[in-house]
């Protein structure tokens, strides 16, 4: 309760600062404070966040996929069911069949066999949350099952077909009309992710409408100074594994991604990770639109399209996604951001595994508390430059 109090404090101040600085205070700070009490009513009323939470879902917003361990007629039940429920937001999407040491895992509905291993799809699919929904008796066999949901940090629950013995009662849950105990990552407080998403939408927008004529002025100077789109476009690893789009101001020459092999005798960055601060391939305005990390404005769109959020993990591109193993794949447990430990701790000054171990601890921590303090820790690094190239 005190981080999303903290949190909301924080979103009405950076509104209320941002309309005194643009001379906009008239029209912006009554914006401000409606948003203000808008929060504030939201917060007299978990059940009001969880309502909207479910009204949004049964729109086809925040859908989660599922993967579920047992029989392909208990996942086709849990689907009939979760098609039942749409404000559920569940659909399954795999299931994996058969004991521990031989399990298939098979596309739903199609059917189709994946040929992968546990570990793989975890890697390799888009999976929001595993069901066990075994007997008791083949339940019991499933502990290294388990121990990989909380290498991967994905959220694992145990679904009991009847009652739980005594031990387990304690971590009970009420899961799809089922009693369940959740293993894995913690699903997290659905009400602080609601708020997270609030505060990334009011932000996001205001920052938007403030910074429309610098944005302009950035977009007239990128196109003038090398050829090629204003807007660069790339395929990056979101939540879950989810693949988008993700827009910044062109900073190179149009043929930067052919030249890369070229320059990669260049890398100052153990990892997959590329990295040089001296670039050639980076156009002059590009290099100030870096050292200001103004290239990353344009993510204010892909945070109001739910693809990012203010903090969170960076997001890889794919090639370097594809090389993040075992543990590591936890940084994508939580939604991807503009800033994060590791944009507040030396950018590119940082060690790759530093890096990653950065991400790890933001997914393992992460509360309201902890964005409010990046985003305060972030306005100092912007203004700086540290660690930008």
């Amino acid at each position: 309760g005190r981080a999303i109090v903290t949190a909301l404090l924080v979103a009405s101040l950076f509104l209320s600062a941002g309309a005194w600085l643009t001379g906009y205070a008239d029209r912006i700070a009554v914006l401000a404070r409606v948003f203000a009490f808008f929060f504030a009513s939201l917060l007299g009323s978990r059940t009001l966040i969880y309502a909207s939470a479910r009204l949004l879902r049964r729109r086809g917003f925040d859908p989660r996929r599922v993967c579920v361990i047992g029989s392909w007629e208990t996942a086709e039940e849990l689907a009939k069911r979760f098609r039942s429920n749409p404000q559920w937001g569940l659909t399954v999407s795999y299931v994996g069949v058969g004991l521990r040491q031989q399990r298939e895992f098979l596309r739903y509905p199609e059917r189709a066999p994946l040929g992968l291993s546990l570990d793989q799809v975890l890697e390799r699919e888009v999976l929001d949350e595993i069901i066990i929904a075994l007997p008791p008796a083949e339940a019991a066999d499933e502990g290294e099952t388990i121990r990989t949901f909380e290498q991967y940090g994905v959220i694992g629950r145990l679904m009991f077909p009847s009652n739980p013995v005594a031990a387990e009662r304690e971590r009970l849950e009420a899961y799809c009309g089922e009693i369940a105990v959740p293993v894995g990552r913690k699903s997290g407080d659905e009400a602080a992710l609601a708020v997270k998403r609030l505060v990334d939408l009011t932000l996001s927008t205001f920052a938007l409408i403030v910074l429309a004529p610098l944005l302009a002025l950035i977009a007239i100077l990128v196109k003038l100074s090398s050829p090629g789109p204003v807007i660069f476009r790339q395929k990056r690893i979101g939540l879950n594994g989810r693949p988008f789009q993700m827009l910044k101001f062109r900073t190179m020459i149009s043929n930067a991604a052919d030249l890369l092999p070229t320059y990669a005798h260049r890398n100052i960055m153990a990892g997959p990770a590329f990295k040089d601060p001296n670039d050639p391939r980076i156009t002059p305005i590009g290099r100030v639109l870096r050292r200001f990390s103004l290239d990353e404005l344009p993510q204010l769109v892909n945070i109001l399209k739910n693809e990012m959020s203010l903090v969170g993990p960076r997001p890889l591109p794919v090639h370097e996604a594809e090389q993040i193993t075992g543990e590591l794949r936890r940084r994508f447990r939580m939604k991807p951001g503009l800033t994060c430990f590791w944009q507040v701790s030396g950018r590119n000054e940082v060690r790759f595994s530093r890096w990653m171990s950065y991400d790890l601890e933001y997914v393992d921590r992460w509360s309201l508390w902890v964005d409010t303090k990046l985003i305060l820790k972030t306005i100092p690094v912007v203004f700086t430059g540290r660690g930008a190239y």
